[in-house]
């Protein structure tokens, strides 16, 4: 071995090291694969409209209240179209819950931004008061979101 692999690869100074290493690569080397095997199980995406960033999933679709998706007018006069989802990983719910005005009966919600770049996409329900029973959701606002960039 030649001195380039010991100024770049420490590991190989001490065999108790390369062990280390090795389990560290291999734990990188799961993780992106897992990764890899996650978004191929799911070939239908939803993104954000305006940024691309991907947001949820079409195989999170949830009936609420009979139905995957509703329209709702809020107090200011705008008319939403949403589908209502299971998990939304792309959204970050904002402020604190609330169920003032909620359009779902037993659910507190709060705004839900895109992660990527904060465009308003909906808002995330939960349970209120908590329901152990009752599982929390997302109201996606769906002509802010694409299954294509």
């Amino acid at each position: 071995m030649n001195a380039f692999y010991f100024c770049y690869f420490p590991a190989l100074l001490h065999p108790g090291w390369t062990m280390a290493f090795d389990a560290l690569a291999e734990r990188e080397l799961e993780s992106l694969l897992e990764d890899k095997v996650d978004k191929s199980k799911d070939p239908n995406p939803l993104i954000c409209a305006a940024c691309g960033e991907r947001i949820t999933s079409i195989r999170e679709r949830v009936e609420m209240n009979g139905t995957h998706s509703h329209t709702f007018t809020n107090p200011h006069g705008f008319t939403f179209d949403i589908g209502c989802f299971r998990s939304a990983p792309g959204c970050k719910p904002l402020g604190e819950a609330t169920q003032a005005w909620t359009w779902f009966r037993g659910y507190a919600w709060r705004m839900a931004v895109c992660g990527g770049c904060g465009a308003h996409l909906g808002w995330g329900y939960e349970p209120a008061p908590a329901d152990a029973d009752a599982r929390g959701f997302f109201g996606l606002i769906l002509d802010r979101l694409s299954r294509t960039a």
